[in-house]
């Protein structure tokens, strides 16, 4: 955990003994004077980092360069100030028109509607890149996050941009800290059904995501409890497959015999037949 004794001391030249010189493609977009006591004792990545034979444990070297891109600059920022305060204030998603590389505005730290197609609803996962009403910005070819459909849930992209960068660089402090967060984030079918998504594919190992991971089923699983009553409903048409997978497994499903769920079952795929195959 962080101490605030040392919070007056982040990214402070003076009272710091190293500068993380944040790059990408050769060019450092953003600095961080850091103490290094601070960050190994957070991190096993900079526990290496600062005793391997690498320039960066050299006497004297002050500069350590990280490949972290612009858009992840605001994340990474906030990641390393919580070593130093205790806190972690996760930045919010920044429209194109608004973002720098420098910025970072409030959002929850204690803290979507569902998508209009029901292809997207279905699949509940991929983004279609040529798709029209693109609001928030996705990175390069290459990230993993891409691939999920965050355009109604900037809060949730930005939770995980952190997380995946807590991931990275071994800041095992603030991985519990971070599903944290996410369990308080409000929610909705949709969503947390992209959230499964993204927690089994990208996160699965971290033992806190695990927990979360069991409260987000756990969500599906209460409002589809009464199938009797919902299986012929357009909610569970609009259900994405990871959602329909949940429900499914619910050992306390609540429905008077098979014959309903294979209904059920059958009407889901019908409704659309391409994505549910999928």
């Amino acid at each position: 955990m962080g101490d605030t004794l040392y919070a007056s001391s982040f990214d402070h030249e003076v009272l710091s003994d190293s500068t993380l010189c944040l790059s990408h493609r050769g060019t450092v977009h953003h600095k961080i004077h850091v103490s290094k006591v601070i960050l190994a004792g957070h991190s096993s990545y900079f526990v290496g980092l600062f005793t391997s034979s690498m320039k960066e444990s050299q006497p004297g070297q002050r500069e350590i360069t990280l490949d972290v891109e612009p858009e992840d600059a605001p994340y990474f920022r906030a990641l390393i100030q919580s070593l130093y305060t205790g806190t972690l204030t996760i930045p919010s998603v920044l429209h194109p028109a608004n973002s720098s590389s420098n910025s970072s505005s409030s959002s929850s730290s204690s803290s979507s509607s569902s998508s209009s197609s029901k292809k997207k609803k279905k699949k509940g996962k991929k983004k279609n890149s040529e798709e029209e009403g693109e609001e928030y910005p996705l990175k390069e070819e290459g990230d993993p996050l891409q691939v999920y459909d965050f355009t109604l849930d900037p809060d949730g992209l930005s939770h995980f941009r952190t997380l995946l960068l807590a991931d990275r660089f071994l800041i095992a402090t603030r991985l519990p800290t971070i599903a944290n967060l996410l369990e308080q984030l409000p929610r909705t079918i949709s969503r947390t059904c992209i959230w499964l998504n993204v927690l089994e594919d990208l996160f699965s190992h971290i033992e806190a995501v695990k927990t979360l991971i069991s409260s987000l089923e756990k969500y599906i699983k209460d409002r589809f409890e009464n199938f009797s009553y919902l299986w012929d409903t357009q909610m569970l048409l609009d259900l994405p497959a990871r959602g329909l997978k949940c429900v499914l497994e619910h050992d306390g499903l609540k429905v008077s015999d098979e014959e309903t769920v294979l209904q059920a079952l059958r009407r889901w795929y019908e409704a659309d037949p391409v994505t549910s195959g999928s």
